[in-house]
């Protein structure tokens, strides 16, 4: 995480957003129904409060030269479903006092993104938003369907494509592991066909973790769920970045998986294959939930 951050007890990052200032934009999600998701159940959005906020950013550009602020993320759950108001109202606050502020990023799903009235992400890219974050997670409509993410596949991709026809950058979300041992060869192959339709700037791999207290860890527990082993997740990421076709950055860096790595396709999969490979010859048996293989191979 940040050094910037505002002091919130929780904030939800994307590690390519660790440089970043970090404000508080929207503390909960208003789906909260992901299955494999403890964060935001049974949470309610707070009401947006200008006053608040313009004391914030205040309290931020005091702590800051002007020059130190190029880039803010508006954290937590699912800004972008947001009242077109108060977003409005956020992009003018950070650009009034932030005069070096080049990137607004944002949390934005699916579902959010589709229930934007027509014209709203344009009007947003044209007051300074940036880049929306987006967990597609998988092309597979039954890991979905898993996952619960309340869209299908035609929806997310819609919404991707969405973002990008605006000229907002996308970073979308795979998901490793999340249709299991019984769904994993058709997740890699229809997440990888997805991925090359909508062409995202940036794919991040994140690997599933069963946490207590989630819809998925109770399935997991009674065995309708089996989850990949180690070998087994870095696997799908192999096979899911030899089965992309398009140009992207790939950012694989995330605590969840058991080896890190970052690129851009094509020019880099070699490396990144190598890396893997080598993480596959590390007997399965070193690996536990609190086991991190970082691999950089020499050039």
């Amino acid at each position: 995480m940040s050094e910037r951050e505002n002091g919130a007890a929780e904030i939800i990052l994307p590690d390519s957003e660790a440089d970043s200032l970090i404000i508080h934009g929207q503390g909960t999600c208003p789906y909260a129904k992901c299955s494999y998701c403890p964060l935001f159940s049974g949470g309610k959005s707070e009401s947006f409060d200008h006053d608040l906020f313009e004391q914030q950013i205040q309290e931020e550009a005091r702590r800051f030269s002007p020059e130190e602020i190029t880039s803010v993320f508006l954290a937590e759950g699912n800004t972008i479903s947001m009242e077109m108001g108060s977003l409005r109202a956020i992009l003018a606050t950070l650009y009034k006092h932030f005069p070096f502020l080049a990137r607004v990023s944002a949390y934005g799903s699916a579902l959010a993104v589709s229930e934007r009235l027509p014209g709203e992400l344009d009007e947003l890219r044209r007051l300074g938003l940036s880049r929306i974050h987006m967990g597609m997670e998988s092309g597979n409509e039954k890991v979905l369907e898993i996952l619960n993410k309340g869209v299908d596949v035609a929806i997310m991709e819609e919404a991707a494509n969405e973002i990008k026809r605006v000229g907002l950058q996308l970073t979308a979300y795979a998901l490793i592991g999340a249709g299991g041992a019984a769904l994993s060869e058709a997740h890699v192959t229809q997440t990888a066909a997805m991925i090359n339709r909508v062409r995202p700037d940036t794919l991040a791999l994140q690997t599933l973790v069963a946490i207590p207290q989630t819809p998925l860890y109770e399935q997991i527990q009674s065995g309708e769920f089996e989850q990949l082993s180690p070998h087994g997740t870095i696997m799908e990421i192999k096979a899911l970045l030899s089965a992309i076709e398009v140009e992207l950055d790939i950012n694989c860096s995330h605590i969840s998986n058991h080896c890190h790595g970052m690129g851009r396709l094509p020019e880099d999969r070699g490396r990144l294959l190598n890396e893997l490979d080598y993480t596959l010859s590390i007997k399965e048996s070193q690996f536990n939930p609190s086991t991190l293989i970082n691999v950089s191979l020499p050039e």
